[in-house]
């Protein structure tokens, strides 16, 4: 651990806190996550549900992803149908709106048929999880989600961090720009490393809390610029202004 590093996270955390709310943990949106135990699209697997909530997270904002799975949860029957649909299919339940809706439901469903073709079943409960499980299981998991076809690194990080309080640090390249805006980092260091800064000065619980208030941020900051494009689009031309 460096001082220097972690007085400069402390510094960056406290004046993020201030302009933003912290993005919620999944164990404060269980409706919203589709985390409950009788959840019918994951058959109750509350580790595959937030790993395909990552997916719809990552290079977006909480809210607009949220709003992908409360989609998923009205149009499809369970993650096995998901798996088998088309990526045209998937696209069009997640949402237009959606960032990079077409190159997100193909790097979904490329991920669960990967880990069907490994498994046997679209289950990942069989993760050890738990007080019980050591950091090797912890890390193994997190290995594993990251090794499954065309998984973001964000999005087994975010789940192992979330769900297995494994300490890797989900960094998105929205995080990426507001590490680089607030000045934490310059322009030439790349996502990996701006995680290894945070996963070396914190430990878990504050890794989380870190990645939360991270994302929260990067929402803040997604919105001023819909917000300002919405603007722009709205606004008349001065040709049209004479008309």
């Amino acid at each position: 651990m460096s001082a220097d590093r972690a007085k400069a996270i402390s510094t960056l955390l406290t004046r993020l806190k201030a302009s933003a709310e912290p993005a919620p943990l999944p164990e404060q949106v269980p409706a919203v996550a589709g985390l409950a135990v009788d959840d019918d699209l994951f058959h109750g697997d509350r580790l595959l549900a937030e790993f395909v909530r990552s997916f719809l997270i990552w290079e977006s904002a909480t809210s607009r992803g949220d709003a992908a799975m409360l989609r998923l949860r009205r149009h499809v029957v369970d993650v096995n149908e998901l798996r088998v649909s088309l990526a045209e299919e998937i696209a069009e339940i997640l949402g237009r709106e959606l960032p990079r809706a077409d190159e997100r439901a193909m790097r979904v469903k490329g991920a669960l048929h990967d880990l069907f073709a490994r498994e046997h079943r679209l289950r990942l409960d069989f993760i050890a999880q738990g007080p019980e499980a050591t950091s090797a299981a912890r890390k193994t998991a997190f290995n594993l989600m990251a090794s499954l076809n065309q998984t973001p690194r964000y999005v087994a990080a975010r789940t192992a961090l979330l769900m297995l309080h494994h300490p890797v640090m989900p960094i998105d390249g929205r995080i990426l720009t507001l590490l680089r805006a607030t000045n934490f980092i310059d322009d030439k260091t790349g996502a990996d490393d701006a995680a290894a800064i945070f996963e070396k000065n914190l430990d878990i619980d504050h890794l989380r809390t870190a990645y939360a208030t991270l994302q929260g941020a990067a929402d803040a900051m997604d919105a001023v610029t819909i917000k300002a494009g919405a603007k722009r689009r709205t606004k008349p031309s001065p040709s049209s202004k004479n008309a």
